[in-house]
């Protein structure tokens, strides 16, 4: 059966999180940070001379608030809110359109097939 897709978030939404996931990118890549921080129009992620980026791929903390885009689903995800009009479908949206980005926990799914549906 095909259903239609909702709708890519606003414009707005879109740029936010672009902006937000831009800005954790040069914060995991920059190079060790200076003590003063960087000087003013210093490039966040390459340093004077430097050619390449250094991954740093852990900082101690996330680049974005968790809450932002985590759902927890309580444990037992059923058929009903595999549906594109359950609670859970439109709170995963509405996380989406704010972060740009989902992170579904405690489904209490082990079928593939299901999480894959889940994930539409």
């Amino acid at each position: 059966m095909l259903e239609v897709l909702p709708q890519p978030p606003p414009p707005s939404a879109a740029r936010l999180a672009t902006a937000a996931l831009l800005a954790a990118l040069a914060a995991f890549a920059s190079a060790e940070p200076a003590d003063d921080g960087p000087s003013p129009g210093a490039s966040p992620v390459l340093e004077p001379g430097q050619t390449t980026v250094r991954a740093r791929y852990w900082t101690g903390a996330p680049a974005l608030d968790p809450a932002l885009y985590t759902v927890d689903a309580g444990g037992s995800v059923t058929a009903s809110d595999l549906r594109p009009s359950s609670a859970l479908a439109g709170e995963m949206r509405a996380k989406f359109d704010s972060a740009g980005v989902v992170h579904v926990t405690n489904t209490g799914l082990a079928d593939m097939g299901l999480q894959r549906e889940l994930a539409r």
